[in-house]
């Protein structure tokens, strides 16, 4: 209806694992007629972390919401924040994965992204790693903040819905992921935000 010969259609992520959405995708993009010729460039390295929960505090954190019985991250942030000692342990969790990612291999230009499931939690993030790194400008991305953060800021935090895409952030070099999603997607939108560097090899 669009009266055109010729439609172009461009995504990184054809991809879901809700099998009704592959089945349309299928549908309207045949395999056939998909160009999947990748461009051979490394430069991610992926590096998973966990951490353990005192068994007394366990009582004070929720993972789902009421009635519900899949795991929620905006529930868990809300019962972190509750839990004041928590809260603590975990800020200094994420910091210590800043220095990891960041701070361990630091260039002059590089910027680190911070996500978060909630502009409160953002909020939060940040004030800790200011205290944490004051020579550094450390500032959020998310509803009513100004475009100009991105390009500004030493270290950006902001949740996947304010930064997953659309955004080119020059110098991107590293992101410290604390929203847990199940989304291949999302996943795989918030990585292809890191920018290759001539100056290093990853």
């Amino acid at each position: 209806y669009m009266h055109v010969d010729l439609l172009l259609t461009m995504s990184a992520t054809l991809i879901s694992r809700n099998q009704d959405i592959l089945k349309m995708q299928r549908l309207m993009y045949p395999e056939k007629i998909r160009y999947n010729e990748l461009i051979d460039i490394k430069y991610v390295r992926f590096a998973g972390f966990s951490y353990n929960l005192d068994p007394n505090r366990k009582m004070t954190l929720k993972w789902n919401l009421r009635f519900r019985t899949e795991y929620n991250q905006g529930a868990f942030e809300q019962s972190i924040i509750k839990d004041k000692r928590v809260l603590f342990s975990y800020l200094k969790f994420i910091y210590r994965l800043c220095e990891l990612a960041y701070l361990k291999e630091f260039m002059s230009g590089d910027k680190l992204l911070v996500y978060a499931y909630r502009t409160e939690m953002c909020k939060i993030i940040k004030e800790y790693l200011k205290v944490k790194m004051p020579d550094k400008r450390i500032n959020t991305f998310i509803m009513g903040d100004k475009e100009e953060v991105l390009y500004n800021s030493d270290v950006i935090v902001s949740t996947i819905g304010s930064c997953g895409t659309n955004w080119d952030i020059k110098g991107l070099r590293a992101i410290v992921m604390t929203d847990n999603r199940d989304s291949p997607v999302d996943n795989e939108q918030a990585a292809g935000s890191l920018r290759f560097s001539d100056d290093r090899d990853i």
